[in-house]
């Protein structure tokens, strides 16, 4: 009887334990867009991260519907290329631009320059060794199947970081595990000066 009741009693526990459902599918935001008009998207990762597009009016000279999906951590590391030892990647938002027939749009640039803001979380703070300046917004460059940094400004009170691009791609969240290489600034040209002898 003993035996039986503990059986039992194993039973509705087992019968108790619920196995956690996988997380949803992360949500495609689309917005309509006009030269006309500036226009915001922000989509939000399935972790609660958020990404938001900001462009100024006379960014695109037509009509176009404005996609931004974000990437499940499988798809991402299916999709794109792993960036090099000292960078590690956070979460990643693609962005698409189709016009009015459904075609996407092959690699366009924007007329003017859009904004890009991604929120950071702590994991992505601890990736970078505590050090903000390490935080990165990264663009996948497709010609090279590398991922590129941006200038990118940290905010600490909205937690987030901000970039500023001209065309259309994989953008993701970044951690330098290392000091960031310095930003190479132009070589000045010397004018050559004429001597005259008397």
């Amino acid at each position: 009887l003993a035996v039986g009741l503990a059986v039992l009693g194993l039973g509705a526990l087992l019968f108790q334990v619920s196995i956690a459902p996988p997380p949803p599918p992360p949500q495609i935001v689309e917005v309509q867009v006009s030269p006309a008009a500036p226009a915001r998207v922000a989509a939000q990762a399935p972790d609660g991260g958020s990404f938001t597009l900001a462009l100024p009016a006379g960014a695109v000279q037509k009509a176009h519907t404005l996609k931004v999906r974000p990437l499940a951590q499988e798809e991402m590391q299916a999709v794109a290329p792993a960036p090099s030892e000292s960078l590690v990647l956070g979460r990643a938002f693609e962005v698409e631009l189709v016009a009015a027939d459904g075609a996407a749009s092959e690699g366009p640039r924007f007329d003017r320059k859009v904004t890009i803001t991604a929120s950071y979380s702590e994991e992505d703070l601890a990736r970078a060794g505590g050090d903000r300046a390490r935080l990165v917004i990264l663009w996948l460059n497709e010609a090279t199947q590398r991922w590129e940094a941006l200038p990118t400004k940290v905010d600490v009170a909205s937690r987030t970081l901000t970039a500023e691009v001209d065309h259309l791609s994989l953008f993701a969240v970044g951690a330098w595990t290392i000091e960031p290489p310095p930003t190479p600034t132009p070589t000045p040209t010397s004018t050559p000066t004429s001597t005259m002898t008397p």
